[in-house]
């Protein structure tokens, strides 16, 4: 079935990690052959729903230990939007418990460095992405429930308002914000942390990326094709 995924529906993403499975703590990039570790290895093999059927992915929580370094991403798009002169678009599944602050996917410090930071605020119910380049960054909030598994792309690239589209369908644009980051001090794609620490309760699966910004029709066909739909 992964094979099915990369050859048709991500065979053009440069990142793909399905989080089905992990070996001797690793955990696979069907494309880029960027393979990450989860620090531990009894995370719970928990997704979304397809046919009746529980999809496998990650559980990520900060207090016990569950979380995932993707690998470093130094002076790439990844790590740091400044190289991103295509953009850049990230999908995931993700599912947060109820009233828990999760973060998400991040390559950077809200408060310092270039990258993205992807997080989930309990407060405002609402899922945020935030992706920094030099002298702007795109941001982009959308209210989720807890406790339902969501599919989620995020698409930017500078100059452009950012896109987040929930579930194939829903569309959301955000805006562009003028902040001067010069320093650079994490690369690492890291998945239930932020670099400098922090908190998360949930539920992580299908990582993948593009090194450039996808449209809406594309994110849509994209989800389609991958044939998975939200479910409890």
């Amino acid at each position: 079935m992964n094979l099915l995924f990369t050859d048709k529906c991500y065979k053009d993403a440069d990142h793909y990690w399905p989080l089905d499975k992990s070996v001797a703590g690793t955990v696979y990039d069907l494309i880029g052959l960027k393979h990450g570790k989860i620090t531990a290895e009894e995370s719970h093999s928990v997704g979304p729903f397809y046919q009746g059927m529980q999809m496998k992915g990650r559980k990520i929580n900060s207090e016990q230990n569950k979380s995932i370094d993707f690998g470093d991403f130094y002076n790439d798009c990844i790590g740091d939007a400044a190289f991103c002169h295509r953009g850049i678009t990230i999908g995931f599944w993700i599912y947060v418990e109820d009233g828990k602050d999760t973060d998400i996917l991040h390559t950077a410090e809200r408060e310092n460095d270039r990258g993205m930071t992807i997080f989930y605020e309990a407060s405002t119910s609402s899922l945020t992405a935030r992706i920094y380049s030099t002298h702007e960054y795109g941001q982009v909030s959308v209210p989720l429930a807890s406790q339902t598994h969501y599919h989620v792309f995020v698409s930017w690239e500078r100059g452009h308002k950012p896109l987040l589209v929930v579930n194939g369908v829903e569309q959301f644009w955000g805006t562009i914000v003028s902040s001067t980051r010069l320093e650079e001090k994490y690369s690492h794609l890291l998945a239930g942390v932020r670099p400098g620490g922090g908190g998360s309760d949930g539920r992580l699966s299908h990582v993948a990326i593009w090194k450039r910004a996808l449209d809406s029709y594309q994110l849509r066909a994209a989800f389609h094709c991958f044939g998975l739909q939200p479910g409890g």
